[in-house]
């Protein structure tokens, strides 16, 4: 066992804190950066296999998340991004998310190496620059998430990020933590509202933490209080968007959606 690790993010060398047991057979080692606050697996020898499937079964939180986070997102992009044209969710699995934007008057696109696009076809990535960029629980599967994140900063300079962060100013959570889910064996990364921080000053951006899952890396700098104001009113009502969702969708004729497709074929 190794007493030290060097930090993916910053490259500090990371303490050793305990072993947990993934995939319900390998013993791994977990690592903490005194520096950025990273928590991290070693080297993930297992990623292969438990990548059998792109998305866990026992992920029973997925379309709750989509539904939170389309409000969230709508609601920010026309606040403080009112004129991106171009949008993209990178890992964009099954295309709900996606498909949820586009209903509501965003031109989202759809990427993902490992999920097949099921609800939002015809709107892939054209390859063009983008205004906007989500990520949503993707962050904690990067073994590499310096290139992850490199590679995301050439799509925008704006990244809304979905990962649950660990609140501790002094110490970790230990190894029962939910989050760790070692029984998936996917994450491997977890990040603290420092990690964050750090990223935001070596790429010249501007950290927003929304709450203890949404994190917004900006080159923008956003009026504090309006944006404070915005989240503490939790973003609307879900239910006020699911309304307003119900409606916009029965005013799109099949011909209005063809035509938008075609558009921009």
């Amino acid at each position: 066992m190794s007493v030290s690790m060097k930090c993916p993010i910053c490259g500090h060398d990371g303490e050793y804190i305990f072993r947990n047991i993934v995939l319900n057979k390998y013993e791994v080692s977990y690592y903490q950066c005194p520096w950025c606050k990273l928590i991290y697996t070693e080297t993930p020898y297992w990623l292969k296999e438990a990548y059998r499937d792109a998305i866990v079964g026992t992920d029973t939180g997925l379309m709750q998340r989509n539904i939170s986070f389309c409000v969230t997102v709508n609601t920010l992009i026309r606040k403080f991004f009112p004129t991106g044209e171009r949008f993209l969710d990178y890992g964009g699995g099954y295309g709900i998310f996606v498909r949820m934007m586009r209903d509501v008057g965003h031109r989202f696109q759809w990427m993902d190496k490992y999920s097949e696009n099921l609800v939002a076809k015809g709107f892939e990535y054209q390859g063009k620059q983008v205004d906007f960029v989500t990520a949503f629980e993707l962050f904690e599967h990067f073994d590499k998430p310096m290139q992850e994140i490199e590679n995301l900063l050439g799509y925008s300079k704006n990244i809304l990020i979905s990962t649950t962060v660990y609140g501790e100013e002094q110490g970790y959570p230990d190894k029962s933590w939910w989050y760790y889910a070692p029984h998936a064996g996917q994450h491997v990364v977890f990040y603290h509202r420092k990690t964050f921080e750090y990223l935001a000053g070596k790429y010249h951006l501007h950290y927003y933490q929304i709450d203890s899952t949404l994190h917004l890396l900006t080159e923008n700098k956003l009026p504090l209080i309006s944006f404070n104001l915005m989240m503490r009113s939790k973003i609307c009502k879900v239910y006020q968007y699911l309304r307003w969702f119900m409606d916009r969708r029965s005013s799109l004729s099949e011909e209005d959606s063809k035509s938008v497709l075609e558009k921009e074929q």
